[in-house]
């Protein structure tokens, strides 16, 4: 079977598809063994475009699930000593009991940093799950976007989401005790 592409953006990258049991187009996805090994030809633009837009196949998120699970163990063990000692909190204050001194500020400056970057890739990670295909109970691959995304919602998006919300920020520090909500990230390891 070749594969089809379509000069129209919504429909740009559709696969023919023939195997015994998938007679239908589907979309061409990140990891499909005919991109990876350079079988199929395709411009620059549309490479970027199935980057950034394009479906991904699980098989292909391997990289990028390693990642996070380096960023899950970060979530594990240096979040809650970050938001139990208020290692980002940047206003001086007076010790408590003179044995836990205000932080640093350039160390709860770049800790801060850190947080964030954490926060920026696991919304990334929202955004990826919204395009990944799944394989249903009966080990079909689903690759339509809608289906995609209701399975989604249904199962771990809205943990991720509570977990992606920057909670000393909007609170400004007041509520502090709900950026711990970001340790349920590590229930993800489940996945």
């Amino acid at each position: 079977g070749g594969v089809l592409f379509t000069s129209a953006l919504p429909n740009l990258y559709t696969m023919s598809a023939h195997t015994s049991h998938d007679h239908k187009n589907r979309e061409v996805m990140l990891g499909d063994n005919d991109l990876e090994f350079g079988n199929v030809s395709i411009t620059f633009l549309n490479r970027v475009w199935l980057w950034v837009f394009g479906l991904i196949r699980p098989e292909a998120r391997t990289k990028w699930d390693v990642f996070i699970l380096v960023l899950l163990a970060w979530v594990l063990f240096a979040s809650p000593v970050i938001i139990c000692f208020g290692l980002t909190e940047l206003d001086v204050r007076q010790p408590l009991d003179g044995w836990i001194p205000a932080p640093d500020p350039e160390v709860a400056f770049w800790l801060s940093f850190a947080e964030l970057l954490v926060d920026i890739f696991f919304l990334v990670d929202i955004y990826l799950n919204f395009r990944t295909a799944y394989y249903d109970s009966k080990g079909r691959l689903v690759s339509e976007r809608g289906r995609i995304a209701r399975h989604y919602a249904r199962t771990w998006f809205l943990l991720d989401f509570i977990c992606v919300v920057p909670y000393d920020l909007l609170t400004q520090g007041t509520m502090s005790f709900l950026s711990m909500l970001k340790i349920l990230r590590v229930a993800r390891v489940g996945k």
